[in-house]
């Protein structure tokens, strides 16, 4: 269901800056689904609702493994220790020290802050690694991928993070950047997860 937030005349737009104009965008259209969830449960059946978490989650709450998590029906599983937690329903984890998945993620952004400040590596093996120019894409390497705060390194290729400009994940296991004037292309193979290269760097970008 959707309902009106704000109404403004075109009067008071025209008095606002483009970063006020942005900023009521923002206050207005923001929503926490699981806050709304948590006040008036509402039934999402299905099956298989935990499969593809994984894509997600990649560190394991009880052990902190990463990359250990599968996914089968509606569990979460480690493969490592074994701990399991279910997600149900309504949206929420069950048997979890975090109660949704929006939790979950905030306390994964803590331990990946932890890691950059601490010069912590995240890698993935057989990782496609390509240059993209004029769209035309030149598979470089295929070989493990390692970022760390100082550079991102496949196979015989190292890039420093500090000539990085720009980040971003594209279907599950796609990582793109840009560095030096070249366009750089991670493929990250299944049962992998790619999301913690662009979280990564985004906590090194906001502490630099």
């Amino acid at each position: 269901h959707g309902e009106p937030v704000n109404i403004y005349t075109k009067e008071q737009l025209a008095s606002m800056t483009e970063e006020e104009v942005y900023n009521i965008i923002t206050r207005d259209l923001y929503e926490n689904a699981y806050e709304t969830q948590k006040a008036n449960p509402q039934k999402y059946t299905g099956k298989n609702l935990a499969e593809g978490l994984e894509n997600l989650l990649f560190i394991c709450p009880k052990c902190k493994s990463h990359d250990k998590l599968t996914t089968h029906g509606n569990t979460v599983a480690c493969t490592e220790c074994g701990f399991e937690f279910n997600y149900n329903e309504y949206g929420m984890l069950e048997n979890s020290p975090y109660n949704t998945v929006y939790d979950f993620a905030n306390w994964q952004k803590t331990e990946i802050e932890h890691d950059v400040k601490n010069n912590v590596s995240y890698s993935a093996d057989n990782v496609i690694f390509s240059s993209i120019d004029k769209h035309i894409k030149t598979v470089l390497t295929t070989d493990t991928a390692t970022m760390s705060n100082d550079s991102i390194t496949c196979g015989e290729y190292n890039i420093n993070m500090s000539d990085i400009t720009d980040m971003a994940i594209y279907g599950k296991h796609g990582i793109v950047f840009s560095a030096n004037g070249t366009y750089y292309e991670m493929f990250v193979p299944h049962g992998i997860n790619a999301i913690k290269f662009l979280l990564y760097f985004d906590v090194y970008e906001k502490l630099k």
